[in-house]
């Protein structure tokens, strides 16, 4: 804001007060910040939390141009050069797509699409604004697991609790496991001792 925003919009501004929009993000937000904003006759106003995917221009507007502007230069380093971008052309590649995409026009129609210049608080619909609704319950993973994770996922979709009667006068029976030098299974149907302790 002090390098870029403040010397930027002061002579538009005219000696009337300018106004910066930012996201919630605390690190926005410091006193020397908030101080120098108060000196300097700049109001800063917050977009509400999990609102920017209607209200910031470059969530709307800005960051699709730029996303099909990226792309365009992609193809045409590759159409030319005969290889992809590496670390040493992405800066240029980058930059280009930047200039191309971020024009005036596209700035102030993201402003207007939203609402903010000239203000419209007609332009954002309920429909934009509700809360969001679970609209599935079920995920996908997009490669075929492998045979134990098969097994796993099958043992836990198919897994059925059983039903234990409790009795007062029942004692629970210690297992193999819990003490050494014993390998005899106790009376409960389908116990089996393993190989390892017999």
């Amino acid at each position: 804001m002090i390098s870029d925003f403040d010397p930027q919009t002061k002579e538009k501004a005219g000696g009337r007060a300018c106004m910066l929009l930012r996201d919630g993000h605390s690190s926005h937000f410091t006193p020397e910040l908030l101080k120098y904003a108060m000196d300097n006759n700049i109001t800063i106003l917050r977009y509400p939390l999990y609102c920017t995917h209607a209200l910031q221009g470059l969530d709307v507007v800005c960051f699709m141009r730029m996303k099909a502007s990226f792309n365009e230069e992609i193809s045409m380093f590759k159409e030319t050069q005969q290889h992809g971008i590496k670390k040493a052309n992405f800066t240029g590649t980058f930059g280009c797509a930047f200039i191309h995409a971020f024009t005036s026009d596209l700035i102030i129609a993201a402003f207007y699409v939203t609402g903010i210049c000239s203000f419209d608080q007609n332009v954002i619909t309920a429909d934009q604004m509700k809360p969001s609704e679970e609209s599935s319950t079920c995920s996908a993973f997009p490669l075929p697991y492998s045979s134990p994770t098969q097994a796993v996922l099958a043992a836990f979709t198919n897994y059925q609790p059983a039903s234990f009667e409790s009795h007062k006068e029942t004692q629970p029976i210690a297992g193999p496991s819990q003490f050494s030098g014993v390998t005899t299974a106790p009376d409960t149907p389908g116990f089996t001792v393993p190989m390892s302790l017999q």
